[in-house]
């Protein structure tokens, strides 16, 4: 189970990458908290992921397996303002249940409603950089 675990985790992160706007290494901790929101918001294409990270709540190997791909993603650097962590964890446990309900189709949100709702996300991850 640890294995398909890591393979989704690694799946995810690959579609962050493709989702940055620039390399990793040169990517801001809101370049990364946005491709995140982004493929979470891909929710309905990534059940058999959100299966896995539910499970992952009952198993600590589970847990370290998704800990390991997304703690550079979702780490939060010393010093990051006390506005931008809250704006930015705001957005991420947004986009986690936009994907849990895209993917569980339990009151999911209608197509026009996701794309206000990413919007709005999206708009959380940015700190006054030019659009």
């Amino acid at each position: 189970m640890v294995a398909l675990v890591e393979h989704a985790a690694i799946q995810l992160r690959r579609r962050m990458i493709d989702l940055l706007s620039t390399s990793l290494e040169m990517a801001t901790v809101a370049d990364r908290y946005r491709a995140y929101v982004q493929a979470a918001a891909e929710g309905e294409n990534m059940r058999a992921e959100w299966a896995l990270w539910f499970q992952s709540a009952f198993c600590p190997e589970l847990q370290a397996a998704w800990t390991r791909q997304l703690e550079p993603w979702l780490s939060l650097p010393d010093g990051t303002p006390p506005w931008q962590r809250s704006r930015l964890m705001t957005a991420r446990l947004a986009a986690d249940g936009l994907w849990a309900a895209q993917a569980s189709g339990v009151h999911k949100p209608s197509a026009a409603d996701r794309s206000v709702i990413l919007a709005q996300l999206i708009d959380l991850t940015r700190d006054g950089e030019a659009e």
